[in-house]
């Protein structure tokens, strides 16, 4: 397990190795087609209990957990698997 804190100030320990699996890469592939692949995604690389105290570092004061920036949200899900995937050494793409 690596420790990683990303830029929100959230810690959390991820499987190195998460980076390797083709499921994962498949998942990231078809946030092209299907937005909704990121909760696949957050699921398979933070785990539900990691993931839950995720979705609350991110929340807005209106209670919504971001997929994207916005003006509202200066953090996002897509920020959290772009900073995992660069801290494990991949971009997710081969």
């Amino acid at each position: 397990m690596k420790s990683i804190t990303l830029s929100n100030g959230f810690k959390c320990k991820v499987n190195e190795n998460v980076a390797n699996d083709m499921e994962l890469l498949d998942l990231l592939k078809e946030t092209k087609e299907d937005g909704t692949a990121y909760s696949d995604i957050v699921l398979k690389i933070f785990g539900k209990e990691q993931r839950d105290k995720l979705y609350e570092s991110i929340r807005t004061k209106d209670g919504i957990v971001p997929l994207i920036k916005s003006e509202d949200a200066g953090y996002s899900i897509t920020d959290a698997v772009t900073e995992i995937l660069t801290a494990l050494g991949t971009s997710g793409k081969n």
